[in-house]
């Protein structure tokens, strides 16, 4: 049995790959990096919420303070409670975009994905053995994460979780010394103030201290009684330690109240157990590396690391359960499951690598080379990311000026331009998402109740989400913009196709804008 298996015998160091000869290693290692910023470089904002988020911060900003009411609904009293969370991760997300606009936050997220999954990455070859091992196991762990990574708040987060889960390996290996395990409790009382997922610190502390407590039955590990209370006061004090926060005690009743909301539970796909259909393309792999686990480590189960196998399998019933975890298990799975990848000793005579000829050399570095220049030219605010994004579209983005090639095809910005140019006070029917666009584009930093619903699904009664739904099925629309006096509708052509065509068969509504996607009613005076 391997004194640690952390260290796999065959040893890979970085700056062989980056010296010459230049082998494969050189490309493999740039590949995560490089093709984060690549995929991300080419997608425009996917995320709704982005525009939400920016509007709270706006408020905090301006305010000083944290928001603790409505605001902006019109269906609920302007000063009904409302929990604001992540107020950190709104006002840096604000921050970023009054600096440099959509531009510089969608170049935020594409940096950081880039800089997780480039850490991953060189990690995972150090733990396996292998570049071209590391960078693959990488690129899945890449894959199952994908439809998480956004320009939300929680983008604030995904270094702490690399960080944490490095920090707590360096300390059961001993090569960080105990006394900074009091980084836990202090990276979840910032996490509580960026995202809501801040339960992530206490799981991996859980997991180490676990896995110290086994050492006892397994020695992969040296047991020590010390450890195994550092740890579980480490714990302790990452549950602790979020009460940190603008509301104290209140965030964890604010999550769970989250975690059992009707309403989310049932429309939300993030927020639904992952199948092998949810999300689409993604949860069958999520399933094929968890067999794929058990396969590994069930191999190596000699020389199984408790702490490995409790991370990986801590952070897949996360995901199990809700899809919003599959971002932890696409970060935690190549790290667990590396070192069980390692090479007998045959294997590792066949994997050296004889130095390459000259031209192979020279054809090493300029793929490396071109990968990361491509990353870079990608990035928003380029021309030639522009030009790319706009003529070949990896998804349908706007083409025109402005946000050309910075958000979705779809987006109203013209319907919501148009709005511009009516009195103040509207009250606009909308499509649920589209709520966020809307306020940050037609209010200020003094806010106004505008719109139907918003981002936050938690916030109105059951009662109003039924009012919604029915407004957008039945014929009962009019009773209900009566109601609630709304002069102004931004329609989806697609998702509200049955209230489209019957305002435009009313003689009270103009249609005053109207694309491929969207349409903009407004109320006859």
């Amino acid at each position: 049995m391997p004194a640690d298996p952390q260290k796999p015998t065959t040893a890979w160091k970085l700056r062989n790959a980056l010296k010459p000869p230049f082998t494969l290693d050189l490309v493999w290692l740039v590949v995560p990096f490089a093709l984060a910023l690549i995929c991300f470089g080419l997608l425009p904002l996917r995320s709704w919420d982005y525009w939400w988020h920016i509007t709270m911060g706006r408020l905090i900003h301006y305010w000083g303070a944290v928001p603790a009411a409505n605001h902006f609904l019109y269906t609920m009293e302007a000063d009904a409670p409302s929990f604001v969370q992540p107020w950190l991760s709104q006002w840096a997300l604000f921050w970023l975009h009054d600096t440099g606009g959509l531009q510089l936050a969608l170049l935020a997220r594409n940096l950081l994905a880039a800089v997780v999954f480039g850490w991953v990455g060189l990690w995972t070859m150090k733990r396996s053995g292998s570049a071209m091992r590391g960078a693959v196991l990488t690129l899945v762990g890449f894959l199952i994460a994908f439809q998480l990574i956004a320009a939300r708040t929680h983008m604030f987060v995904w270094p702490l979780f690399v960080l944490l889960v490095w920090l707590g390996t360096r300390v059961r290996t001993r090569r960080a010394p105990l006394w900074l395990l009091v980084l836990f409790p202090a990276a979840a009382a910032l996490w509580a103030n960026l995202h809501g997922s801040f339960f992530v610190v206490g799981a991996i502390a859980l997991a180490f201290g676990a896995a110290a407590g086994l050492d006892r039955y397994t020695g992969a590990h040296e047991f020590s009684a010390t450890r195994v209370f550092a740890w579980t006061a480490t714990f302790a004090a990452s549950l602790a330690a979020p009460l940190i926060n603008p509301r104290g005690s209140e965030i964890y009743g604010y999550v769970f109240d989250l975690m059992t909301n009707a309403e989310i539970q049932s429309t939300v796909t993030e927020w639904m157990p992952t199948t092998f259909t949810n999300p689409a393309g993604i949860g069958i792999v999520f399933y094929l590396v968890l067999a794929a686990g058990a396969f590994l480590f069930w191999r190596a189960r000699d020389e199984l690391d408790a702490a490995d196998v409790l991370l990986f399998a801590g952070f897949a019933i996360v995901a199990a359960f809700s899809a919003r975890g599959l971002m932890w298990f696409g970060l935690a799975a190549p790290i667990t499951l590396a070192p069980y990848l390692s090479l007998d000793e045959a294997g590792r005579q066949d994997a050296r690598q004889d130095t390459p000829p000259m031209v192979l050399r020279v054809v090493n570095l300029l793929i490396a080379l071109a990968l990361l220049a491509a990353g870079i030219l990608l990035q928003p605010g380029t021309t030639w990311h522009r030009d790319i994004v706009t003529t070949y579209q990896p998804i349908p983005v706007r083409t025109r000026a402005p946000l050309a090639g910075l958000v979705t095809a779809e987006t109203p910005v013209a319907h919501t331009e148009l709005l511009r140019k009516y009195r103040k006070g509207l009250h606009i029917f909308h499509d649920q998402k589209y709520a966020g666009f809307l306020t940050f584009h037609l209010t200020d930093a003094n806010p106004q109740q505008l719109v139907f619903v918003d981002q936050r699904i938690e916030l109105p009664p059951q009662d109003v989400w039924r009012l919604y739904e029915t407004v957008i099925d039945t014929p009962a629309w009019r009773g209900v913009f009566q109601q609630f006096e709304i002069d102004a509708a931004v329609l989806s052509l697609e998702r509200q196709a049955p209230l489209v065509e019957r305002i435009r068969a009313s003689d009270d509504w103009a249609n005053v804008y109207e694309d491929e996607h969207n349409i903009l009613f407004v109320r006859r005076d």
